[in-house]
């Protein structure tokens, strides 16, 4: 598919990338790996609501807050959130999905309408280029690492936010 940087989700995710992301991030890809020589592997692009749902099933209430409530408190979080204090385990990736298709706000995530992609950061040389990279051409980056999840998420800024109910 290209040779700037390899992948380890699905071509096909990263094929469905909405115009624009996957140039932008690939000349990113370019310059970093001119910078420090080491290639960029990218986790997760596009996905589907139920792929959302399972791997939020595996998040803890402390993980979906730091991931989700940055910018007020969703319903479908608190909803979430309740359910899993209520059971005392996990949700499954059903349970999950149920909620999330039946939300009555928010988007949810980039990743379902094809304006994210994850960038594993487990061994990055340089995280702190990497995001004013990112950053520089049109993305905004979160480092969910400080969530337990090995990646830097970007969000390329110039795709509007889509409510996706799949």
């Amino acid at each position: 598919m290209n040779t700037v940087f390899d992948h380890t989700c699905a071509a096909e995710a990263l094929q469905s990338l909405t115009d624009g992301v996957l140039d932008a991030f690939t000349e990113v890809a370019s310059r970093y790996t001119q910078e420090t020589g080491q290639r960029l592997v990218v986790t997760s692009a596009t996905r589907t609501l139920r792929h959302t749902a399972e791997l939020m099933a595996e998040f803890t209430p402390v993980q979906l807050e730091a991931l989700y409530c940055r910018n007020g408190y969703p319903s479908y979080i608190r909803e979430m959130v309740s359910a899993i204090q209520a059971k005392g385990h996990p949700l499954t990736g059903e349970e999950t999905y149920a909620i999330l298709a039946h939300r009555t706000e928010g988007y949810v995530s980039a990743h379902l309408y094809g304006a994210a992609l994850d960038i594993r950061s487990t061994e990055l040389q340089n995280p702190t280029l990497l995001r004013s990279l990112l950053e520089t051409a049109g993305f905004r980056t979160l480092d969910e690492t400080e969530c337990g999840i090995p990646c830097i998420h970007a969000t390329y800024k110039a795709i509007p936010s889509q409510i996706i109910r799949e």
